[in-house]
């Protein structure tokens, strides 16, 4: 799978983190979001790593971040991850939870997954570009980054955010808008983790699956629609159940691939919470 992304505006994507409840600020701008009808998922992508909240690692692939920037290891760059890989399938179930999400705010609908990807102008936004010069070695390292270190669902490429885009910046997303004949488009990152805090037996830690999201939401007409900070330590939510890991190693069976889901669903709900009440106050 291809996941390039050749925006000149890709180093600088809106953050869309799903917060805590109690969080004040709006995501929803007003009046670009009331102009929202049809909208296409671009990108739902996740980091490759799973970490806990103290920062060790787990289950995961990818390389790390200097073989990612200087282009060392080919096979690990190009790898194509394999369609029944558990990461694969828990980004696969979050773009379906995000779906799902998206679909239940009033007057919304996310178009299908397929007239995405089968968009010939979609992936030709993420082919790789001829001209030299220092960003542009900046962008393909970027690139080579992402391609290492995050997973979609198959056909879709990465779209990495940054909370800082302006209007001024979107004038790709407006034509891939255009293109895809929606109103809108919106890109998706998420994140797992786990909390390994509370009972330790020798090696083996009992851990509580959490993961948090950020989402960006951009109309056909260039203008920024929904935007959140970007995540934080606090933006993780956890399961309601725990596995076991084991020297340091989480197992994405079917019981941990069941518990993610669980996370990313209950962070989908707090979006569509926080978008609705959004449009109920403003």
């Amino acid at each position: 799978m291809n996941q390039r992304w050749n925006f000149k505006s890709c180093l600088v994507l809106v953050s869309i983190a799903i917060l805590s409840t109690g969080c004040a600020s709006k995501w929803v701008k007003r009046p670009e979001a009331d102009q929202i009808k049809k909208v296409a998922i671009i990108s739902t992508y996740m980091d490759s790593r799973i970490s806990s909240d103290y920062g060790k690692e787990a289950d995961g692939g990818g390389t790390s971040f200097l073989r990612a920037l200087v282009g060392k290891d080919k096979k690990d760059e190009q790898e194509q991850i394999k369609k029944d890989d558990p990461r694969r399938v828990i980004v696969t179930k979050a773009y379906q939870a995000f779906e799902k999400t998206i679909n239940a705010i009033p007057n919304w609908q996310v178009v299908s997954y397929e007239s995405v990807v089968r968009n010939k102008k979609y992936h030709a936004m993420f082919e790789p570009k001829q001209e030299s010069g220092f960003m542009n070695t900046l962008m393909k390292a970027a690139t080579r980054l992402g391609t290492a270190q995050y997973v979609t669902p198959a056909k879709l490429h990465v779209v990495p955010v940054n909370p800082s885009i302006n209007n001024s910046q979107t004038k790709e997303y407006a034509e891939l808008a255009k293109a895809l004949g929606v109103d809108a488009v919106a890109a998706i990152h998420i994140k797992l983790g786990y909390n390994d805090g509370w009972i330790s037996l020798a090696s083996q830690t009992k851990a509580s699956p959490m993961a948090a999201a950020e989402l960006l939401m951009i109309t056909s007409t260039g203008e920024v629609a929904v935007v959140t900070p970007r995540m934080t330590e606090d933006s993780f939510v956890e399961a309601d159940g725990s596995v076991w890991i084991s020297n340091r190693k989480l197992k994405l069976d079917d019981d941990a691939i069941k518990l993610y889901d669980e996370a990313i669903n209950k962070v989908a709900s707090q979006f569509k919470k926080k978008i609705m009440e959004d449009f109920a106050n403003s």
